[in-house]
């Protein structure tokens, strides 16, 4: 009787796990040192242009063959076998992020595994009880943020693409964060470590044109801000807006590069 018990417990527990585990996982790949790049899944390019950060959902195998081709043709392309989107416990998927780096002097490229999280529906604030879309990972434009059902065999040089159409309606970062943000960025006094901050930002937030402009202003480098607006525009919540950005440029130049890169979206 004890056995029939317990048995009962494992098969509940069971259906359970199967009822609310993640049916995919997703993933993240984001250059460290901002190099554009285009990544391959089993063969088939994910997205149109060239970005720094890339995310793909929806991936209903545990493992993908990845390769990373640089718009700088000076940078050698990375291929990787076996990319998992599961949890450490091999039973789950999660939204696994992979680093890539660039030597500075030898041009060696790589990419690494950087973490791992849950894969959650809703998020509630424990603050005040409120869902605060604004913090999950950003579902971006087409270039950046994929719904896709690839082939199941990872050598297959073929895949075929389930371009998703479901999209929320996105929140920018709560401002009390915002500004919690905004202390730690200024504790940074050269932009290389602003450039790792902002990169983890747009991860996991959408932002206002106003936030994107106050962050980009603590760049010293205009070759830095530029970077980051254009590389803010899929996260923006109110893209109408996003000229009045064009006043953080202080050259007229710059002006119009961020001009051109709106007129293009």
């Amino acid at each position: 009787m004890k056995k029939l018990y317990h048995l009962s417990l494992l098969l509940l527990s069971a259906s359970l796990f199967a009822q609310y585990a993640p049916a995919a996982g997703n993933l993240i790949v984001f250059s460290e040192t901002q190099n554009p790049f285009s990544l391959y899944l089993n063969g088939e390019l994910q997205h149109t242009r060239a970005q720094t950060t890339i995310r793909i959902k929806n991936l209903n195998q545990p493992y993908y063959n990845v390769k990373i081709v640089f718009e700088d043709k000076s940078l050698k392309p990375i291929t990787k076998n076996y990319v998992s989107v599961m949890a450490r416990d091999g039973l789950t998927f999660e939204e696994s992020t992979y680093k890539i780096s660039v030597n500075k002097k030898s041009k060696k490229t790589k990419m690494t595994y950087f973490s791992g999280t849950p894969i959650i529906d809703d998020y509630i604030d424990s603050t005040d009880g409120s869902t605060s879309e604004g913090r999950y990972p950003p579902e971006r434009n087409n270039n950046t943020d994929i719904n896709i059902n690839i082939n199941t065999n990872v050598n297959s040089p073929n895949a075929n693409n389930n371009w998703g159409s479901n999209r929320r309606h996105p929140k920018a970062m709560e401002e009390r964060d915002f500004q919690k943000f905004k202390i730690n960025l200024k504790k940074e006094n050269f932009d290389d470590g602003k450039i790792n901050l902002t990169q983890n930002l747009l991860l996991n937030n959408y932002l206002n044109t106003k936030q994107i402009a106050e962050v980009a202003s603590t760049f010293a480098f205009s070759k830095n801000q530029m970077e980051f607006v254009k590389n803010s525009y899929a996260n923006c919540v109110d893209s109408k807006n996003y000229y009045l950005i064009k006043e953080v440029f202080t050259f007229e130049s710059d002006q119009k590069e961020f001009m051109r890169f709106i007129n293009n979206q």
